[in-house]
């Protein structure tokens, strides 16, 4: 342990059995953690090999702590074990045989999202199952007579509940304590599903770590490969790893490149936002951000834009350059006088059906009569026209939220998009469709473009 501050995290592991992968994981945990940290260990009656390993870690390092169970606790009771041990205001859990750490300062990252994020109770990779993804398939689950805090999911019937997946999370201290840690009732399956309910149930808030990529064969699909974006990743095994660390080394000697402007180099700039950080997002030379790259690289695989008329709402610098590199007609709109045209998007100054194309990108939550704004966009696209429309879309909730007034702190919004932002656009005689934009290139692409699968998802309105 270096330094000699007192330690604000503390990272706990429960082990049974599978040795090698325990030794990698422990490993890597001492490389790559740059804080002072402990680490409690409870093993729930592993075999000699595993047992040899652990007792020589207790021995060799002067900040572990060894529980050895005589039976096997499972993860729950073995995490209860060491939560009740932990002082430090942050704990961080690793799947001990399928969880991990590829990059430096992850601990740091942790704590300073947990630090800006006062009343966030635990983090991770947020999901939704799709087999119970509303509270009323909440209530239709077997084990949800055994949650605290049933009553909770009655407000929230037709709401999306998200959880942190199990493979890897921080947890704030303080309020694991106020709960009560995991649900001694719920061993191992759904225990985190059911932490995350009853954090959200207690008026606690639940997040997304960014960089973590932790899924599960039932929820999402497998790991696809290394991402630069993601530092942490659960289930892997062994020889996964190693796969993923040639990707990675493959990944940094090829550096980044902007495929709207052909700039090459290390790594993109970091994108500060009040609220969030996105790392390596923005290319130094013509300043195009992630979801530009991913939109501009979607419609070059979909769309022949020779002659066709394109109209930006808001324009981003950088498109006017690449519509007209590729022969479009490029028109932009603003109430400010960075446009081709300065007007008001409820009142856009076009006859009907004037655009083969039109975007419309983090728009629509600054306009309060948002439903003119999207009926104006869909009278200007021509037959068979397409609107891409993107909206910072709050993707852990169902309903959008509206505020009373632009919200300050927020760029100016007047709501926060919820899932259901997409029963606005859905008018009559459009198809509407979801899009996920990155999805257009192949794992390797992604990683030189810096465009990621969930780089934002956009919405496609296809006009009859």
């Amino acid at each position: 342990m270096s330094g000699s501050s007192r330690p604000e995290l503390h990272i706990f592991l429960v082990t049974y059995n599978k040795a090698e992968q325990v030794r990698e994981v422990i490993r890597r945990i001492y490389a790559y953690t740059r804080a002072p940290f402990r680490l409690t260990i409870v093993d729930n009656a592993s075999d000699q090999d595993t047992l040899n390993l652990l007792q020589a870690l207790y021995r060799d390092r002067n900040n572990v702590t060894l529980i050895r169970n005589n039976q096997n606790r499972w993860c729950g009771g073995g995490s209860n074990q060491a939560l009740s041990l932990i002082e430090e205001p942050f704990a961080a859990y690793l799947c001990s045989y399928e969880c991990f750490i590829v990059e430096d300062g992850w601990d740091q990252r942790c704590l300073d999202f947990m630090q800006q994020r006062p009343r966030v109770a635990l983090a991770g990779h947020l999901i939704a199952s799709p087999k119970y993804a509303t509270g009323r398939g909440y209530k239709e689950l077997e084990r949800f007579a055994l949650f605290r805090h049933r009553e909770y999911v009655e407000t929230r019937l037709d709401d999306v509940f998200f959880h942190v997946q199990g493979g890897f999370f921080m947890l704030r201290m303080e309020a694991a304590r106020q709960i009560g840690f995991f649900n001694d009732d719920i061993a191992h399956d759904h225990m985190d599903v059911e932490l995350s309910y009853a954090f959200e149930a207690s008026g606690w808030q639940i997040a997304d770590l960014p960089f973590v990529n932790s899924v599960h064969s039932t929820t999402l699909p497998n790991i696809e490969g290394y991402t630069p974006r993601h530092i942490i990743y659960h289930p892997l095994s062994v020889e996964r790893l190693a796969q993923i660390e040639r990707e990675k080394s493959e990944a940094a000697k090829r550096g980044r490149a902007c495929n709207i402007c052909g700039w090459k180099g290390g790594t993109f700039r970091d994108m500060v936002a009040p609220r969030c950080i996105r790392y390596d997002s923005i290319c130094p030379q013509c300043g195009a951000r992630a979801c530009h790259r991913a939109l501009l690289g979607y419609l070059d695989s979909t769309l022949s834009l020779p002659s066709k008329r394109v109209l930006d709402i808001a324009p981003v610098s950088v498109f006017q350059w690449y519509f007209e590199q590729r022969g479009a007609e490029y028109i932009s709109m603003a109430p400010d006088v960075h446009a081709t045209v300065r007007g008001d998007l409820r009142t856009a100054p076009w006859a009907d059906g004037s655009f083969d194309v039109v975007i419309c990108y983090h728009v629509l939550e600054h306009i309060k009569e948002d439903h003119l704004a999207i009926g104006e966009i869909v009278r200007v696209l021509k037959s068979q026209g397409v609107a891409l429309v993107q909206v910072p879309q709050n993707r852990f909730r169902w309903r959008t939220i509206e505020f009373s007034q632009p919200d300050a702190a927020n760029h100016g919004h007047v709501r926060d998009p919820g899932l259901d932002y997409v029963e606005r656009l859905c008018l009559p005689g459009v198809d509407c469709q979801q899009l996920d934009c990155g999805s257009a290139f192949d794992l390797k692409e992604r990683v030189y473009y810096g465009i990621y699968k969930d780089t934002g998802m956009t919405y496609q309105l296809a006009k009859h």
